[in-house]
């Protein structure tokens, strides 16, 4: 694998981690 696309992988899962911790914060209300 490239340099690029482990970069670009890890960016997705980021992103998409990011987003259901926001949903499973906003839950928590």
């Amino acid at each position: 694998m490239e340099l690029k696309t482990i970069i670009a992988v890890g960016l997705v899962l980021f992103i998409l981690g990011g987003l259901i911790f926001l949903k499973i914060k906003s839950r928590k209300k």
